[in-house]
Formats: C-alpha cells, structure tokens, sequence
C-alpha cells in the first residue's frame, strides 16, 4: 500500500488538464492547497507561488473566489445547473478562459471537506458563452486595429469616439510611440488598452501587463519589471493604472527602459490613468522623466455624458448580451427609457450605466422593461432616528433578524443573481457562513 503523498502528487502532475485542489475550513471558506505542474503551462506560475498568490489580496485570490462560488452555485442551486467558463488571468496579465468540472469530497485520515476542481482551457470560447464584461465596446465596431474580440465590447459612433480611435490608429503606426490612456473612472481605458495590446502581440509583440494590484505592490511590480528586463525581444508592456505607482517603482521602470532602449530593444508601454499626472509631478509624487516619456502621445477618452451619440447602441448592446447570458428575453425599451437614459448625468460613467441596466433587467418582468433609475430603498430597521434602552438588541439578534427577512424577500435563494448573497453584495460561500453562525437556514 503505497502511504506517501508524493506519489499522488506526481500522478496528478502527469494528468493533461490544470487541477486545482482547496480544503474547506469550519467557517466554510475554500483555501487552494495543491495545484498540479499544468499551472506553470497554463498561467506561468510555480504551483507554490500561486497557492501563496491565493492567499494575499491579489487578483489570484479574487479569480479563485470566483471560481469557488462557481463550484457552490453549480453544487447547491437545483434551479440553475448549467455550466459557466471561469477566467483566470496569466502571471503575465493574458485572460484565459476554461471549462470547469469539480467534485467534493472527504478523506479517511482527515474528515476536512475538500473540492478538486479541473480546468479545461476553452481554446475558442464564444462571446455568448463569457459573461459580459462591462465597458465600452461592440461587436460591429470595433477599432480598426484589428483586435480581437474577448467578451468586451466598443460602441464608438459619436464623433468625439471616432477621433479617439482614429488617433490611437495613427499611433499604432509608429513603432516607437508609448500611449497613454487618461479619462475619469469607467470610461473604458482598460478596454481600449487591452485591444492595443492584442493589437500589438499579432504584429509580433510579446505583451507583460501589470495590473493596478501589481502596480500598487512593491513585490508584485518587481516581479514584473524583472520579467520585462529579461526579454530579449519586441514587447509590449501594459501598465493600468499608472497614477498608482510608488515611486521607488517608478525609478525601477525608468532603468529598465533606458535599459531596454541602449540594447536597441523595442519596448512600447500603453499606459492608463484617471488623475492628472502633470500635478502629480509637480507636488513631486511621479517622475518628471517618466511622465514625459509614457505620456508623449495620450489619448484621451471622453466621459460618458459627452457621447450622447453613442449611448444608444451601449444600452441596446449590453442589455442583449446580458439577457442571453442570464437566459432572458431580451427587453424592448420603450422611447420615453431612452429619453431618461439620455437627460443622465452619469457621473460614474459607463459602471453606473451598468448598474442600472443590470439592476433595472433583474427586477422587471419578463414581458415588461421597468427602468430602474433611483437605487434600491433601503431596509428601515427602525422608525425613528433616535431609539430608547427597551429597543436595544443584541448586535447577532438584530443581524439575524435582518438576514431573516432578506431570505423571506428572495423565498429563501441564496445564489443565482436574484438571490440574496446577490442582493447583499457578498459571496454565497461568506453569506452562507453567517447564515450558519446565526443559526438560519
């Protein structure tokens, strides 16, 4: 009888696909503990460094989060069975889709509950098949770049967009140009960035993106600027969120790009940023040297509220995609929708948009569109601001109270996008366990 692990740890290393495997602590909270040699392959981490990546607040962590409630919805909603791609994103900043099959289990030598779940990676996953990435894009208007397609999609058929995308063209053409992308939040610079850079690696590039996480963490960004150091080839280099850089960092992305730059090695960053650099650098929070390098030719993306033009095919766009992702009819917006839609603000941009689209989709009926433009009122717990000692309650009674009621109000659902961990903005697997703390079901 064959008593050591590593013996079903090598067996697991020769199996063809990515197996991740996570035990399952007492408040219910699923730890990755093993993955098989296939990560390398597949993400390019070491397994032990992306069991350490799911453990810190990387996107590592928030992907795998995803994943796992992936694996408790398809284990506990009877209603919806059917199976979703999950995305994981590459050491490198590349998205890879996978099919996902799972089984949860126990051992005899150790009564902790376990889940191994298998990854296959979907080689040609259509865009109905992903859920819909918010931003700002479609499907029959692309940029001329000839990006291609990874669930988002880019609406530019107002003027000021057209410019956008005729500027980015321009210098696209000139192998020696960073971009840098400005705009307000949610104006869909990461989008943009993204098609570039797909752009970029069919002409032959190889792309390294550090994402905010990595541009706000020392390590993480070391790790990245050591990878760009070593290429000995064209690359492009994807850095979103450049405003969030520490500036010991940004002396470190300086050498490397002078570094890159005397080996005569073509190096194009696509940068984005939402705060205005030029009064970072003068309050002496970015490099003067850097800004000027990165940001020679920025494009600037317009708020939402000045692409009144291309508002329509948004809404039409993202409520399609969205209503055949949820297996929903797709609504029909009566003008005076529209109209409303229009006379917006929408200050948070394209996010806020979504939100009411989602929200708005979610809680009409299926014959009607009930456009739902005030965010959702808000439990009153008591009826008076000021309460007395006789209404004072325990702090787990008046929460057990709460979450009573939000299960009354979704007939007792916890997954699904109607149900309540949805409507309370937290994980199943976390709204589960305090369910289970308070002593309901």
């Amino acid at each position: 009888m064959i008593k050591n692990n590593a013996f079903w740890r090598e067996v697991i290393d020769y199996l063809p696909n990515l197996i991740l495997v996570f035990r399952v602590d007492e408040q219910e909270e699923a730890h990755l503990i093993f993955c098989n040699n296939n990560i390398t392959e597949y993400l390019g981490y070491a397994p032990k460094e992306y069991v350490l990546a799911s453990e810190t607040g990387s996107e590592v962590k928030d992907e795998l989060k995803d994943l796992i409630d992936e694996v408790a919805r398809r284990s506990h909603d009877v209603d919806d069975i059917s199976a979703r791609p999950c995305t994981l994103t590459t050491k490198f900043g590349e998205q890879r889709h996978f099919g996902v099959d799972f089984r949860l289990f126990k051992t005899k030598a150790a009564q902790t509950s376990l889940i191994a779940v298998e990854l296959k990676e979907l080689h040609d996953v259509a865009e109905e098949q992903v859920a819909p990435q918010v931003s700002d894009a479609g499907e029959n208007h692309k940029p001329k770049t000839g990006a291609k397609s990874t669930g988002s999609f880019f609406v530019a058929e107002s003027d000021v967009m057209k410019t956008v995308l005729h500027n980015v063209e321009r210098l696209l053409d000139q192998p020696d140009q960073n971009i840098m992308l400005r705009g307000e939040p949610g104006t869909g610079k990461r989008t943009l960035a993204r098609m570039i850079i797909e752009t970029l690696e069919e002409r032959g590039a190889q792309a390294i993106i550090l994402n905010k996480d990595d541009l706000e963490d020392p390590e993480h960004a070391r790790e990245k600027l050591h990878a760009v150091a070593n290429q000995e080839y064209d690359i492009a280099v994807g850095l979103w969120g450049i405003d969030t850089i520490d500036v010991e960092i940004q002396s470190e992305l300086s050498s490397v790009l002078n570094k890159r730059k005397d080996q005569e090695l073509t190096t194009r960053v696509i940068s984005t940023s939402t705060k205005s650099l030029e009064e970072l650098v003068e309050a002496g929070k970015f490099d003067a040297e850097l800004f000027y390098a990165l940001s020679f030719s920025p494009v600037l993306l317009p708020p939402l509220r000045h692409r009144k033009a291309d508002l329509g095919k948004i809404v039409d766009t993202y409520l399609e995609r969205s209503s055949r992702f949820l297996n929903m009819k797709v609504p029909d917006l009566a003008e005076e929708d529209y109209q409303k839609i229009m006379e917006e603000k929408w200050e948070g941009n394209l996010p806020d948009l979504f939100d009411v689209l989602r929200n708005s989709l979610l809680k009409s009926d299926e014959d009607e569109f009930n456009l739902r433009l005030e965010p959702e009122q808000q439990f009153q717990l008591f009826p008076e601001e000021t309460i007395s000692e006789d209404e004072i309650i325990a702090f787990d009674d008046m929460n057990r109270r709460y979450l009573a009621r939000i299960l009354k109000l979704t007939d007792g659902k916890i997954y699904g996008e109607d149900g309540a961990a949805a409507l309370l903005d937290l994980k199943p697997t976390t709204l589960q366990s305090k369910l289970k703390r308070l002593g309901l079901k």
